[in-house]
């Protein structure tokens, strides 16, 4: 955090989130983020609470560079003697007043620039397996609930709520959570569930075939 900010921001909507933890976990994200600000540079192992926490950590930086900018605005008014005095801009707004109007002939070229500095990092997801084969399985998942049901995730954090509750209902066993994948698309699910007794009773290994009938069943095949 910038020197001399006592405070910051958390957002509502990251209440979507953290109700997916248990009041432990909940408990140790609280501190994890008291340490983050505080520059004590925390570190999380758990994969659940890492994926809860990103999107809460993309925001605390944007904020952060918010408030660097109108620091440095701030100072920049300030070397410049601040702003002008009232009076002086009501002298100055007086005599313009006084002053007979005359025909004004006004050419006007307006050339806009428009940067965008938003941070790329809040359209990155941090998915709780890092293997090709989840990923995947989760780009499809999302081309799945796109085009069954026309639904795309609002934002990085509706994704990574998405993405815990998946973690958590897998226990952080990412076979489970393939199967978890495969068992909705199989039902025609709009979301993730425990897996039945008949699949906990399969192989821990997801279908050989499953990410073929997945693709082939998005492209129409």
């Amino acid at each position: 955090m910038a020197n001399g900010k006592k405070s910051f921001l958390l957002y509502v909507d990251i209440i979507h989130s953290v109700n997916i933890l248990d009041n432990e976990e909940a408990g140790q994200l609280f501190k994890h983020i008291l340490d983050y600000v505080n520059d004590k540079n925390p570190i999380l192992e758990d994969r659940l609470l890492q994926a809860t926490f990103e999107p809460i950590r993309q925001s605390l930086k944007r904020d952060l560079e918010k408030y660097d900018k109108r620091v440095d605005v701030a100072r920049h008014n300030g070397e410049k003697g601040g702003r002008p005095r009232k009076a002086e801009i009501t002298q100055k707004s007086q005599s313009v007043k006084n002053k007979p109007k005359k025909p004004v002939s006004v050419s006007v070229s307006v050339s806009d620039s428009v940067s965008v500095n938003d941070s790329v990092s809040d359209s990155v997801i941090n998915l709780p397996f890092n293997s090709k084969r989840f990923s995947n399985a989760w780009s499809l998942w999302k081309e799945y609930k796109k085009k069954d049901f026309r639904f795309t995730f609002k934002s990085a954090i509706s994704e990574s709520s998405a993405l815990s509750k998946l973690a958590r209902l897998s226990l952080g066993n990412e076979e489970s959570a393939l199967l978890i994948i495969e068992q909705s698309v199989a039902n025609g699910w709009k979301g993730f569930f425990q897996l039945s007794k008949s699949q906990n009773k399969k192989s821990n290994e997801p279908s050989q075939d499953y990410m073929l009938n997945l693709k082939s069943r998005l492209n129409g095949e």
